[in-house]
């Protein structure tokens, strides 16, 4: 018997909504006993989500739903990051794309900035445990077409930024980018650090209006 082919033509990402599927980055829905639903994902959302905690397609769209209402933990990696990109919008002016256009699978975390171009937010909590204070991955950024990376270092209690650092896209191809605290270890990436007081000040009353409180 001829093995059945599906028709991707009309498939689109049950999450993203985004089209032109094929067999090789379409993931299909199963009920659980091994049989499609014929429901798909795209690969970009399946990998993400994976199933990795127990999720169904009614866990993913709740997860959607949840960002949209605000209504994720504080504490998600998720929340975080939507806040900083609340602080980006706020004090670059802005749009978020992933809200103008309801859709929070985007490529891109921000419209074009006149300065810096295609931005990708960043932000990294202070840490007592690593051997750096904060970290960022930006290598990822490598693969679009971003022109600048924001990120922000945080207190360990999230309540104020304690350094800000624009990168420009040829810095992206490092997997990494570790920031010490201490001044006597400053290296090669101080050159990018925000140093503008009244700047800095601005920062900081709009991360505060935001009303971040980390456990």
């Amino acid at each position: 018997m001829a093995r059945h082919k599906t028709d991707f033509t009309n498939v689109k990402c049950l999450v993203c909504g985004k089209g032109n599927l094929t067999s090789r980055t379409a993931f299909s829905e199963d009920d659980g006993k091994g049989y499609r639903t014929g429901k798909w994902f795209c690969q970009s959302c399946y990998k993400k989500n994976e199933y990795r905690k127990g999720n169904t397609n009614a866990n993913l769209i709740n997860e959607m739903r949840d960002r949209r209402t605000g209504n994720l933990d504080p504490n998600s990696t998720q929340a975080k990051g939507d806040k900083f990109e609340e602080l980006t919008s706020r004090w670059r002016g802005i749009k978020i794309l992933s809200k103008d256009s309801d859709n929070y699978k985007l490529p891109y975390d921000h419209s074009i900035d006149i300065e810096l171009g295609i931005i990708d937010t960043k932000g990294s909590f202070y840490s007592e445990i690593s051997t750096y204070e904060w970290v960022f991955n930006v290598i990822r950024e490598y693969r679009k077409d971003t022109n600048s990376a924001i990120c922000y270092c945080t207190s360990k209690d999230g309540k104020y930024i304690a350094r800000i650092y624009i990168f420009p896209r040829k810095e992206f191809f490092r997997n990494n980018i570790c920031i010490y605290e201490n001044p006597s270890k400053t290296v090669w990436y101080e050159k990018y650090r925000v140093t503008n007081e009244d700047t800095i000040k601005e920062v900081n009353e709009i991360w505060k209006e935001i009303s971040i409180v980390y456990i």
